[in-house]
């Protein structure tokens, strides 16, 4: 039976085995309960079981096994040990709440973010109303996702989801710091920016190949518009006269003056402009620059 079910592996060990315990009905299994592996009739290699012990009859001992099929439940088993490995594991502060706010768990990236916040213990730097949050959890089922909170000089973002089966919540923490820095930076770039566009004497507009998207208002002045919106509703050949100086209509030779820009990257010509709101025609001197913004390539025009 034992060459029957067992891998072949396991064959030798038993062969060597045997002949003893057919004398004493002693042997490494006997009176015990062993996880095993097993063969089914396939070839297939099973999770079983074994509960053995030695009989003693007339003809000598013999062996009375129980089997038990738990490849089910050994896999249930690696997968809790998989799911408990991966917070202990995880790069990232990993906590489990109780259902009063109280930590019961936490892994070691979380103490290591405690320690270099100069704090010892780990709940010193939840947000402050953590227990709330908790309890709106597990109250809605839903997870309260990127609280942002500051720990002395740095900006850490949790997010809490609710764990129903035992009334807990798991908290994931991520330090955004840097990222935030860099938001705010960016913030104050653009304020900077749009204060020199906004403040220039000179007439500062934006546009591509479909015309004016933004402008400044001394754009507004200069071409007698009301609103940014009535500007960037025109194409450049629409705040021109007709015809160029040089014979050439103006919308043909907007469209080469900025597809030579977009090609060199810079551009400068002098150009006959027309108010919007007189129609009076005026010489101007016009300076396009390619960029790229929000990815796309566009033409700064100061004029």
């Amino acid at each position: 039976l034992h060459d029957l079910i067992a891998p072949a592996r396991f064959h030798p060990a038993h062969h060597a085995a045997y002949p003893s315990f057919l004398q004493t009905g002693q042997g490494a299994a006997v009176d015990k309960t062993l996880n095993l592996e097993a063969c089914r009739k396939d070839g297939l290699e099973i999770s079983v079981q074994l509960s053995l012990s030695a009989v003693q009859m007339k003809d000598g001992w013999h062996a009375v096994g129980i089997i038990r099929d738990i490849t089910g439940h050994k896999k249930a088993e690696m997968e809790i040990q998989r799911q408990a490995t991966f917070p202990r594991f995880n790069p990232n502060p990993v906590l489990e709440l109780s259902a009063s706010g109280e930590i019961t768990f936490f892994n070691h990236a979380t103490g290591a973010m405690a320690r270099a916040l100069g704090l010892e213990n780990p709940a010193r730097m939840l947000p402050p109303n953590t227990a709330a949050m908790v309890r709106e959890c597990l109250a809605g089922g839903a997870p309260k996702l990127r609280v942002e909170t500051r720990v002395g000089p740095r900006v850490i973002s949790w997010s809490f989801y609710p764990v129903k089966f035992n009334n807990t919540v798991h908290c994931y923490a991520s330090d955004v710091t840097v990222r935030k820095q860099a938001e705010e930076a960016l913030r104050r770039s653009e304020t900077k920016f749009r204060t020199l566009y906004d403040s220039t004497g000179d007439a500062v507009m934006l546009l591509d190949e479909k015309g004016f998207f933004d402008c400044n208002p001394a754009t507004l002045t200069m071409f007698g518009c009301a609103t940014r919106e009535e500007f960037c509703s025109k194409h450049p050949a629409d705040v021109s006269p007709p015809m160029q100086p040089d014979g050439t209509d103006s919308l043909t030779l907007a469209n080469q003056q900025i597809a030579t820009a977009l090609e060199k990257g810079r551009h400068h010509f002098e150009w006959m402009h027309k108010r919007a709101d007189t129609g009076e025609v005026f010489p101007t001197d016009v300076l396009l620059s390619a960029m790229e913004l929000d990815g796309k390539r566009v033409l700064q025009a100061v004029v």
